[in-house]
């Protein structure tokens, strides 16, 4: 993850129900530089953080792979959090806009563009969504947004994704084709067919579970650092787009001010 957090404390309810979580990945710090599932900020989590390193990349205190680490668990690095927490969603309130969305074109957002789909079922991705390359200000940031109550699928032949993909189930990010649809993949796909393509995210997955499948790269191949198979980029412009909307997705209302609190991580 670069430029943002990894956290397992999401709500998939407009409250606090429904939250938890762990983070379990795998971390290999004898390697140099080490490898393995990282985040250049934070990792939060209510339950054990297991194979995954905070504040990747820093020099100083608090340092790699555990000093932005807060899990919510006992004899665990970071553990001890002290108190359970969770950011809840008003996303689920928007009104259901598709039973099943099947993306089957190469989508571009425009500046001023706001796409919002709201999904009762299950969502299959089978192309690349992206963000126009043209400049945009404060009050025509684009916006590409998925909310569904089912699982998303995303097939091994995408290689770029820009939004943000909600759901309340399970994001898949290498699936197969079956039919007409998409399934996960069994092992020996997992090692063939998710190995083909690389994954570039250029936002942020919220999911009850989600499930990284890509298999590209070689963590052991040590002349090529950052070989991963899958990347998520916290971009200014997730962030950017609520700001002319007051914070939810379905206002229009601007803010009347705002301000950087606290803890900085």
């Amino acid at each position: 993850m670069k430029n943002g957090d990894v956290s397992a404390a999401i709500a998939t309810a407009s409250d606090c129900s429904g939250i938890g979580g762990s983070i379990d990945g795998y971390y290999d710090a004898t390697t140099t530089p080490a490898t393995g599932s990282v985040s250049q900020i934070a990792a939060l989590a209510n339950a054990p953080i297991v194979g995954f390193a905070s504040a990747f990349g820093r020099t100083s205190a608090p340092s790699s792979p555990i000093g932005l680490t807060f899990a919510n668990s006992s004899g665990e690095p970071g553990g001890e959090l002290g108190e359970t927490y969770c950011v809840p969603s008003e996303d689920w309130n928007l009104p259901i806009t598709d039973a099943t969305l099947n993306i089957n074109a190469n989508t571009v957002v425009n500046p001023g563009t706001r796409i919002i789909k709201r999904v009762s079922g299950d969502v299959y991705i089978n192309n690349n969504i992206s963000y126009s390359a043209a400049s945009f200000k404060i009050d025509n940031v684009p916006l590409y947004k998925i909310i569904a109550d089912g699982d998303i699928y995303i097939n091994s032949t995408v290689t770029a994704l820009s939004g943000i993909f909600e759901t309340r189930g399970t994001i898949y990010t290498c699936a197969i084709p079956s039919g007409s649809r998409l399934v996960a993949p069994n092992g020996l796909q997992a090692a063939t067919i998710c190995k083909t393509n690389k994954l570039a995210v250029q936002g942020s997955f919220i999911a009850a579970s989600i499930k990284l499948l890509r298999t590209s790269g070689d963590y052991t191949d040590k002349t090529k650092p950052g070989d991963y198979a899958e990347t998520f980029t916290y971009s200014p412009d997730v962030w950017l787009q609520t700001l002319r909307s007051g914070g939810a997705t379905n206002s229009t209302q601007p803010y009347d001010a705002y301000t950087s609190l606290p803890p900085v991580l």
